[in-house]
């Protein structure tokens, strides 16, 4: 029963990410390539900078931390499931980039915006819609450009929240 119900459902999961890799125009694969690009560590890291030289608090501090322990998370679980990409599994599944390591689940690059929406949202409430519709792109980004499925940014973003929690009340 288990099997038929996680065949079913990976073949369904499997439907959206073709269909969202390869319905893609040209334009929408340029924005999302800005997009993953977007969501790479160094945009993380610097507001984590600019926050602790603009708030008198540790907030900066614990958002550098916290994208350092996501790091380690997400290399962990990428390493022990060795789930590989979809483009990589998938041969009409299109690479519409290069990624940065060979595993797909969960999505790093997902669990960092979420991450920090989740921190700069507690810190900074102003920031929160742009900080969350960059999380929603950078997310959406790893689907279309054959890097990952859909659980996978399900599960980098369920990660990413938590540590975010974790880091912003702590």
């Amino acid at each position: 029963m288990f099997l038929s119900a996680f065949g079913w459902f990976h073949h369904h999961e499997l439907r959206l990410c073709r269909a969202a890799n390869q319905r893609s125009g040209a334009r929408v694969v340029w924005w999302m390539r800005l997009a993953t690009r977007v969501g790479d560590a160094p945009l993380w890291f610097s507001i984590a900078y600019a926050m602790h030289w603009v708030r008198s608090d540790w907030m900066g501090l614990r958002m550098a931390l916290a994208i350092g322990v996501g790091a380690l998370v997400c290399r962990a679980i990428k390493l022990v499931t060795g789930r590989d990409r979809p483009f990589a599994a998938y041969p009409d599944i299109q690479r519409l980039a290069a990624p940065i390591d060979r595993y797909s689940f969960p999505s790093g690059h997902t669990l960092h915006a979420v991450s920090s929406a989740v921190i700069v949202s507690h810190a900074i409430p102003q920031l929160a819609p742009v900080m969350w519709t960059l999380a929603a792109a950078v997310g959406a980004s790893r689907v279309v450009l054959g890097f990952h499925y859909p659980t996978d940014v399900a599960a980098g973003a369920t990660i990413g929240a938590t540590i975010g929690a974790i880091a912003a009340n702590w």
